[in-house]
């Protein structure tokens, strides 16, 4: 019973450690690509994670993640299948988000 539980624990723990990485999370890919290249803090990219997780298709916002980190063969697959107006949000995020998210802060 108590292996049960501690695997019961351990899994759960798991669990919580991967929902940390997805998108819109603080240590989601737009963060931390924004962490570690732009040099903006922590508080300013994690929320320009949350608003490209908030406002973009799942196509833009995985075109942002890539030209953030400097995936640039994944990103210009992703861009050829872009709308217009996903391509638009992508940028307009990158436009609009720092400024905004540096007065909230």
């Amino acid at each position: 019973m108590t292996r049960i539980l501690a695997a019961a624990a351990l899994a759960a723990f798991a669990l919580a450690a991967c929902d940390t990485v997805t998108k819109g999370t603080p240590a989601g890919p737009i963060a931390t690509a924004c962490e570690d290249n732009l040099g903006l803090g922590e508080g300013v990219c994690a929320c320009i994670e949350r608003k490209a997780a908030g406002d973009l298709s799942d196509d833009a916002y995985d075109f942002l993640a890539a030209s953030l980190s400097g995936d640039n063969d994944r990103a210009d697959g992703l861009q050829r299948d872009l709308s217009v107006s996903e391509a638009t949000a992508a940028s307009m995020i990158m436009v609009t988000a720092p400024a905004a998210c540096m007065s909230e802060g």
